[in-house]
């Protein structure tokens, strides 16, 4: 057909009308390789899923007599601890049975290195009592097992005696009280108690023996 119409023609004419010819072919050739590699090159998505995370599980704080401490402690004080938690109705705090907000952890953090206080202190200072010079006190938060209201924790103060040998007294600080917002600190041999408020605040006590009261009580820092 081409040639046909090639013949009608001028020579000049034939020889342009076929390059057109020639043109427009190769360039519609040319438009469908480009589509069609284009096509083959598209990745294929995979879908992907993030692999999952075990939850994290807050590692139980130690007994305060593990041998970790064996320094701080005498077989007195051993024999004590073991005798108070034997029944199974008192153990030590731990971090599940804590509700510090996230200000009031904040603030713990910046002033102990950890968002989860040691529920329990050794002091060596004599706090006012009659103690032994070689033996610490020891003070713990515990929690009443029988109890699942916020009253079961009750802090415990063991003292060595002074005039008898590897015995301690225990006295009972807070008994049946909400202590889920207070943490138990030593600053050289004082021992203070704090709460630690929800706003990142805190209020603190100092804690001494009152001889004529014979108990000890917490005197309020200002």
């Amino acid at each position: 057909m081409l040639l046909r119409s090639c013949a009608i023609m001028s020579f000049r004419d034939c020889r342009n009308f076929l390059g057109l010819v020639l043109l427009f072919t190769a360039a519609f050739s040319f438009a469908c390789n480009s589509t069609v590699t284009q096509s083959s090159e598209v990745p294929k998505v995979k879908a992907q899923t993030e692999p999952m995370q075990p939850e994290a599980t807050a590692t139980p704080f130690v007994e305060p007599t593990t041998p970790i401490d064996a320094h701080k402690f005498s077989d007195g004080l051993r024999e004590t601890w073991r005798r108070f938690t034997a029944s199974g109705q008192y153990r030590l705090a731990q971090i599940s049975d804590m509700r510090f907000s996230d200000l009031a952890s904040n603030d713990i953090a910046r002033n102990f290195g950890s968002a989860n206080p040691i529920p329990f202190v050794y002091i060596w200072g004599d706090l006012n009592y009659k103690k032994r010079a070689d033996d610490d006190h020891l003070a713990a938060i515990v929690v009443d097992t029988t109890k699942t209201d916020e009253n079961r924790f009750s802090l415990v103060i063991f003292s060595p005696t002074k005039g008898k040998k590897d015995a301690y007294e225990t006295h009972w600080f807070y008994r049946n009280r909400d202590l889920s917002k207070t943490s138990v600190n030593r600053a050289s041999g004082y021992f203070y108690i704090t709460e630690h408020l929800d706003d990142g605040t805190q209020k603190s006590c100092s804690v001494a023996w009152n001889n004529k009261q014979k108990q000890f009580e917490c005197e309020k820092l200002k």
